[in-house]
């Protein structure tokens, strides 16, 4: 990245840093911008998206505008908590797979297995735009083996998996 290019990233990560009060590493005064929520479990507290889930959010789109067909119609980024960005498409067939799970599938051929953060996205062609869709029970369910990350659920909101889906089922039937 060039120094240009290396300022313009500081710039807007300042600004957008000042205008949701989160944190940056080593610099005082300012706090992660959370809300709370009212669910049926309770409260949920939500986190506005920082520029990394930005990017994560932007790279689910472009998959999806690359790879939506008629067996494909969503598309999933997930983000490890060594930084790395894995990519799932869905595979709308008889014996269909959903896009997280073609995420989480290459995160694991790699030998990761600790999710940060995860969003999917597909396309509305009549509005032209590729909306968020929050992981379904199946995906949630897969979810919980690899963490307690942020999902994704709105254009500008995330939430822990656990607010999303707070009584997973863990084996046994004791």
């Amino acid at each position: 990245m060039s120094s240009q290019g290396r300022l313009c990233y500081l710039l807007r990560k300042i600004h957008f840093c000042q205008n949701t009060r989160t944190r940056i590493p080593g610099m005082k005064g300012f706090f992660s911008k959370s809300r709370t929520s009212e669910s049926a479990h309770g409260k949920m507290k939500a986190r506005t998206l920082n520029y990394e889930d930005e990017r994560l959010l932007r790279s689910a789109r472009e998959l999806m505008r690359i790879r939506k067909s008629n067996v494909s119609s969503v598309a999933s980024c997930l983000r490890t908590k060594k930084g790395t960005i894995f990519r799932g498409v869905c595979i709308d067939t008889s014996t269909g797979m959903c896009a997280e799970y073609g995420a989480v599938a290459s995160m694991v051929t790699e030998g990761e297995t600790e999710i940060d953060t995860i969003v999917a996205v597909t396309f509305d062609a009549k509005k032209m735009r590729y909306p968020i869709l929050p992981a379904c029970g199946r995906c949630r369910q897969l979810l919980v083996e690899f963490g307690n990350p942020w999902v994704i659920v709105k254009e500008n909101q995330k939430f822990r998996l656990s607010d999303l889906y707070p009584v997973p089922w863990r084996g046994g039937f004791g």
